[in-house]
């Protein structure tokens, strides 16, 4: 008996993020690799494909990034917050012996590794402590006060996450075939990543 031919627009349609596959990659990966890409598409509600695709993007993304010194600067961090945890035998975000000690240890990592000498405020910051009133602009004036608003606005950003029914919005956006932008998810992972 011949197969029979499929339709033209016939069969599954494709669904998430991305749409117009027309090129195919074909390789060898491990049993444990597709294991754990099959359980992060489960998780993550997306295909097979979808989830291959989302990473490979994700990363040439990275590999173009600019941010390259940030990237780095976050390795290096990860590489010493894992020896105080092999250390203490503890969590960072359980104990807080270990996480004062990660507090520490990035000071002397940004002491040795960032620039020393005579600091000068950045015309950017200047420039935009000149448009506002005296009461806001001690806020671009100190690298202290930067740093504290921005990681404040990371806070704000991802505690924000938390009031929101992740699982739920993922459901209405997939059933609405919104597409919702994968930082956004990266964003309440992290959060649950960091135990809150």
């Amino acid at each position: 008996m011949a197969a029979r031919k499929r339709a033209p627009g016939g069969g599954r349609k494709p669904q998430g993020e991305f749409r117009g596959k027309e090129a195919a990659l074909t390789t060898r990966i491990t049993a444990q690799t597709r294991h754990a890409l099959d359980r992060a598409a489960q998780k993550n509600g997306r295909s097979l494909s979808q989830e291959v695709e989302r990473r490979l993007c994700d990363s040439i993304q990275r590999d173009l990034s600019r941010d390259r010194h940030i990237r780095s600067l976050g390795a290096v961090f990860m590489l010493m917050v894992q020896g105080v945890e092999r250390r203490t035998g503890l969590r960072w975000r359980d104990d807080a012996f270990t996480a004062q000690s990660i507090r520490d240890g990035l000071s002397l990592l940004i002491s040795h590794f960032g620039p020393s000498g005579p600091r000068t405020l950045p015309k950017k910051l200047k420039d935009a402590a000149a448009n506002l009133p005296p009461a806001l602009a001690h806020h671009y004036l100190e690298p202290t006060q930067i740093g504290l608003t921005e990681a404040g606005a990371v806070i704000t950003l991802l505690e924000q996450r938390r009031r929101d029914d992740v699982s739920e919005i993922s459901q209405t956006a997939k059933s609405l075939n919104i597409h919702v932008p994968s930082e956004w998810f990266a964003q309440t992972q992290l959060l649950r990543d960091l135990g809150h």
